[in-house]
């Protein structure tokens, strides 16, 4: 992926991309071989399906630990508890890099204290949305068949 197009998609929804993940994109590839089925290409018209709200990635990603939805407490101010339902404000500041199968994804969390991880989004399957390794990390051990 050029530098350009790079810069130009962060300044258009205001934000950097973590180091790692843009050194990847910009000099490695785009997408492609990878964890699960491997990394969406970055701009993709597959990538973009699997894309929240564009415009919500300045806003930080809400979590700090594993999370999955209640009835008891929201995440976000404009809802309240048990209404969100599969909103974006779960994945605010996040973007959907790979697909695991069957409704599940890895998400780079772009935005927020942990900015720079990749999470394991599980929702979809009833489970937990979890914290994982900084995206070089999280190649490096799925390149290197290391767990």
């Amino acid at each position: 992926m050029s530098e350009d197009t790079v810069a130009g998609f962060e300044r258009k929804y205001g934000i950097e991309l973590p180091g790692s993940y843009r050194s990847f994109i910009t000099t490695v590839s785009s997408g492609g071989a990878g964890p699960a089925y491997g990394l969406y290409e970055f701009g993709s018209s597959a990538w973009l399906r699997w894309q929240e709200d564009l415009h919500l990635l300045a806003v930080p990603f809400p979590h700090t630990g594993p999370f999955l939805p209640s009835p008891d407490r929201s995440v976000c101010a404009e809802h309240a508890p048990g209404e969100e339902d599969f909103s974006p404000c779960w994945f605010t500041g996040s973007l959907v890099i790979a697909e695991i199968g069957c409704g599940s994804f890895h998400r780079l969390v772009v935005t927020g204290p942990r900015r720079g991880e990749v999470w394991t989004d599980d929702l979809g399957c009833g489970h937990v949305l979890s914290p994982g390794a900084d995206f070089y990390d999280w190649y490096m051990q799925w390149l290197t068949g290391h767990r």
